[in-house]
């Protein structure tokens, strides 16, 4: 697994100088060639990130102490989907507080992210990088 500000292939970490209330992505994907262009993406604008492959990996990091200022969450992954996360989350009093942007290929995100009562829905099918940028400086809890 990957940690925060480590990049695949060039072994990059994170400089340890930089801001402390720098923002921390949990980028929770199963297409990996996807969360991998979505933490390289975060991270070149100095926003870590780590990516997990499923829901249930998503609370090993978040339950182990690794801090998280908001997740990125697709809907449809083996193992926990996103639904099962969102719910889950919720009843846990250290999680509940953590927004939540759910990213999904389906027609209608905001749908699906009213729904999930999460804050808000990105589509996969489109980019959505400033979208997400405001978002983060929206809703991002700092750490």
């Amino acid at each position: 697994m990957v940690t925060w500000g480590e990049r695949r292939g060039n072994a990059h970490r994170s400089d340890p100088t930089r801001s402390p209330g720098r923002h921390r992505v949990l980028v929770v994907e199963d297409d990996q060639a996807l969360r991998d262009s979505l933490v390289d993406w975060l991270d070149v604008r100095g926003i870590e990130a780590r990516g997990v492959q499923h829901g249930q990996a998503a609370f090993q990091v978040l339950r182990d102490g690794s801090p998280a200022c908001a997740v990125l969450l697709d809907l449809d992954m083996p193992v926990m989907n996103g639904w099962t996360f969102m719910d889950i989350q919720r009843e846990d009093a250290r999680l509940a507080a953590i927004p939540v942007f759910v990213l999904t290929g389906m027609p209608d995100p905001e749908r699906e992210a009213r729904l999930m009562r999460a804050v808000a829905g990105l589509s996969k099918a489109r980019p959505a990088g400033e979208q997400l940028l405001r978002l983060l400086a929206q809703h991002c809890l700092h750490h």
